[in-house]
């Protein structure tokens, strides 16, 4: 019987990097045939959004996160109300753009200037900023919607909301779903609403869109990090994974300087949230999976290391050199202690108790302490480091955003849970990542003192052929439940064109698993 010869399918990440690509090409033509035109920066800055909305869109689906109708309806009326909100507020005020509120709009009609001479006068005007305080990294972004307005200080803060927004509350919407998966809620329309209406509301981001300041930027990045890593503990190498992380970090250092104290506090929980998992399998006898996530875990760190060092060495290199803890010594109004009660100030009573709700919930119901302990050790950690320098601006407080978010929605799983009884089984698991269920599965044998000896699996259907993608589903289930490779086993077989399966109807999946206690098989 001869195989039906069927095209290579190729995937929509695929097809969004060739048209990107393609799209780059006819700009570097453009570039050459019209030097110094002033289309030019615009479309830059166009294709700059539009491969940054791919990347998100990556993130996403790396991470496991799908939005339905519901979702997207949400992310839309939210950004639509965003756009009648700061077109109202921005233009009925009188504000004078001055001091840091005028920094970026400066650097704006700069780097148009310099692209006006030629494309490698800009470029240069943008790479050449890397060893500054205030690189001109943004206006790669911004320069598309700009353009297109009258150029004031008020347009310049609504193209922010125009073209930053989008992507952060998709990013914010992933976040809070992927979240959600974690904790396994069960009122998950409840918690939806309440999670993305706490974070979208939340002072400091209206402040920064208000004040003209694209420090809010490098949110899009610090999200990212976060739906990267959340659920992920290097139980093997991922590459796409791991270049959508080493990015999102350099280009959140990139946006403002000061989110450094971000990316260490956070890569060192996460680091110790990794170890703590491994020595956790290691005593349930998977010492092998164990060293693996060790393993992957310092190798991506030192390659990351080393390629960040390369890659940002002129601002590394100002950073090492340049005392800071001096010229801001001024703004250092009383260390740590001063620290804790600004940021109490801020938060606010009614976010407080959120907070506190949900660190009540994540107790009480067992659900996920790795997400508190993550998010506070990441806050206390940036903000000790930031407080050797200085105390934080209003604006700084962004730096602290993606560890007080991750608490606001264990706050939310609270208020859209309380009463209600949790079962594993519930429909609410629909569209969920079933490597997230199979990994529950596994904790929950787990607690009761069994260990998984093998498990088998046959999966009958006419159509597709699975015999390439065998040894991937055996890694990716064996990642999910912890243990080796050689313990899955994942057979595919026809059933001649008879029944639901040969006629092209369905599928049919049957799996065979052995389960044990440590201490009986002694």
């Amino acid at each position: 019987m001869t195989e039906p010869i069927t095209k290579p399918r190729v995937s929509a990440a695929a097809k969004t990097a060739l048209v990107l690509a393609a799209a780059a090409v006819l700009l570097a033509v453009f570039a050459l045939a019209a030097p110094g035109s002033k289309f030019f920066f615009p479309l830059v800055s166009l294709w700059c959004n539009l491969a940054l909305f791919a990347c998100v869109l990556l993130v996403l689906r790396v991470a496991g996160v799908k939005f339905d109708l519901f979702h997207k309806a949400i992310i839309v009326g939210l950004w639509a109300a965003a756009l009648v909100y700061f077109f109202w507020a921005l233009n009925r005020r009188n504000f004078i753009y001055i001091w840091d509120y005028f920094n970026y709009i400066n650097k704006q009609y700069g780097a148009e200037a310099a692209f006006l001479q030629s494309p490698a006068a800009g470029f240069q005007y943008i790479f050449g900023s890397l060893a500054e305080d205030y690189t001109n990294f943004i206006t790669l972004f911004l320069d598309f919607p700009f353009c297109l307005s009258d150029r004031t200080g008020d347009s310049f803060a609504f193209c922010q909301v125009f073209s930053i927004l989008p992507m952060l509350l998709v990013l914010l919407a992933g976040l809070t779903i992927k979240v959600g998966q974690m904790l396994r809620v069960k009122n998950r329309f409840w918690y939806f609403l309440i999670g993305m209406t706490w974070m979208v509301t939340y002072p400091w981001l209206r402040m920064s869109a208000m004040l003209s300041q694209p420090d809010w930027f490098g949110l899009i990045f610090g999200f990212s990090i976060l739906l990267l890593t959340l659920d992920f503990r290097f139980e093997k190498l991922e590459p796409v994974r791991f270049c959508l992380l080493f990015l999102a970090t350099a280009a959140i250092i990139l946006s403002r300087r000061w989110y450094l104290y971000f990316v260490v506090g956070y890569y060192f929980a996460y680091a110790v949230l990794v170890l703590v998992s491994s020595v956790r399998i290691a005593r349930a006898g998977q010492k092998k999976q164990a060293l693996v996530q060790v393993r992957n875990l310092v190798l991506f760190g030192l390659m990351s290391m080393v390629a960040m060092l390369i890659l940002l060495w002129p601002m590394v290199s100002r950073i090492l050199a340049y005392s800071y803890a001096e010229r801001y010594s001024y703004y250092n109004g009383g260390g740590f202690v001063a620290e804790i009660s600004l940021h109490f100030f801020r938060m606010g009573l009614m976010n407080l108790v959120l907070v506190g709700m949900g660190l009540w919930f994540s107790l009480k119901k067992r659900k996920m302490p790795a997400l508190p302990c993550l998010a506070g050790l990441e806050i206390l950690l940036s903000m000790l480091l930031f407080t050797r320098i200085q105390n934080t601006g209003s604006h700084q407080m962004l730096l602290f955003l993606p560890g007080w978010f991750l608490l606001f929605l264990l706050g939310a799983a609270a208020l859209g849970d309380i009463g209600l009884h949790f079962p594993d089984t519930s429909a609410d698991f629909a569209g969920i990542d079933s490597k997230i269920l199979l990994g529950r599965v596994a904790e929950l044998l787990r607690e009761k003192g069994y260990e998984i000896g093998n498990v088998d699996c046959t999966i009958r259907a006419q159509q597709p052929r699975l015999r390439p993608h065998i040894d991937a589903m055996r890694r990716a289930m064996a990642g999910a439940m912890g243990v080796d490779d050689d313990r899955v086993s994942v057979k595919a077989t026809t059933t001649e064109h008879l029944g639901f399966e040969g006629r092209e109807e369905g599928i049919s999946v049957s799996a065979v698993a052995l389960i044990y206690r440590p201490a009986d098989r002694k």
